[in-house]
């Protein structure tokens, strides 16, 4: 006679473990069921997905997830399992000794983890628990800490901030009674979004009004500003400032003009000239020195000059270069 054979195939039950606490779990039956999907586990879960997921898994997940299905071709439920491992994960945190420093500073990164035995990896190849680090630039850290199974990963940005440079205009300069004060003015760079400056003798500002009596006589004066710039970062520069009564004193003074000169400027830096009729009225002392900027001048009025007074012609681009051009600087005495 005719033999008659029921069969069916038994449904892969699997899972996307082992996983680490903190990832999704996802559970697999691959048959198609007739009367639904019955999934049971740890925690009390239950489910009638067909591949159901939890999400941020612990490692109280871990454990036997088992559903119950009825293939098509059966005519009697089956039971099916799977073994998940969910593993520990450990922390993984970055304290650093400051967060924002200067350009040219060093910064302690130390590491710590809940796990003892772990491994430490930096992104910049140290596997020590605490590392030294110098950025030239704004840079991120990373610490990854790593248990055998899991992994953890901290990060930690240190801001860095360029040192200002500054510089004191006049570097050195030397007053006497026909000048009796210099406004000292400090040019940086590197501000950010601002510089603030301190001077040794209290002054607040870029500008340090110095009149004779902040002074003492045939010493040299050192004023020094403080430059402290939006990051926090500092840098120094200072004037020389003698005093003499003395009107030989070869340095007593060079004065800097041309046609567009400030009258009302001394004239003492080459980035605030004076006119030549104020230079001449200025440069009292016995060999001082008048530079001017290329051009033609005029003098209409009476000028008294002190003995052995220089005037040097043919300067240009802020006095830097001097031409040898013939009349390239003329004077005019109408």
């Amino acid at each position: 006679g005719e033999a008659t054979t029921n069969f069916h195939i038994l449904a892969s039950i699997s899972s996307n473990g082992p996983l680490c606490e903190g990832e999704d779990l996802q559970l697999f039956c691959n048959a198609t069921s007739s009367i639904g999907y019955s999934w049971t586990g740890p925690n009390g879960f239950t489910s009638n997905q067909q591949n159901p997921i939890i999400p941020n898994v612990t490692p109280a997940a871990s454990g036997t997830y088992t559903v119950v299905y009825q293939p098509n071709n059966s005519n009697e439920p089956q039971t099916g399992s799977t073994l998940v491992e969910v593993y520990d994960r450990p922390s993984a945190s970055i304290t650093p000794s400051q967060t924002a420093l200067c350009n040219g500073e060093a910064v302690l990164l130390e590491g710590s983890s809940d796990c003892n035995d772990c491994q430490f990896q930096w992104s910049n190849g140290s596997d020590q628990h605490s590392i030294s680090v110098l950025p030239r630039v704004t840079t991120t850290y990373t610490l990854t800490v790593t248990n055998g199974n899991c992994s953890s990963v901290a990060s930690q940005t240190i801001i860095v901030g360029a040192v200002p440079t500054v510089a004191v205009a006049p570097a050195v300069i030397t007053l006497c009674s026909a000048i009796g004060f210099v406004d000292l003015e400090a040019i940086s760079t590197q501000c950010g979004t601002g510089c603030s400056y301190e001077w040794s003798n209290g002054t607040v500002g870029s500008v340090n009004h110095i009149t004779m009596d902040d002074c003492t006589a045939d010493v040299d004066n050192i004023f020094t500003v403080t430059c402290t710039n939006s990051y926090g970062c500092t840098a120094e520069a200072y004037s020389i400032v003698r005093m003499t009564e003395n009107v030989d004193v070869a340095e007593c003074n060079v004065f800097y003009a041309d046609n567009h000169g400030d009258p009302a400027s001394q004239g003492l830096t080459p980035s605030s000239p004076t006119t030549i009729e104020h230079a001449i009225e200025q440069a009292s002392c016995t060999n001082a020195i008048i530079r001017l900027d290329t051009g033609r001048y005029v003098i209409d009025q009476p000028i008294r000059m002190a003995s052995n007074l220089t005037l040097e012609g043919g300067f240009m681009d802020d006095y830097k270069i001097k031409t040898s051009e013939i009349g390239a600087t003329t004077i005019y005495r109408s």
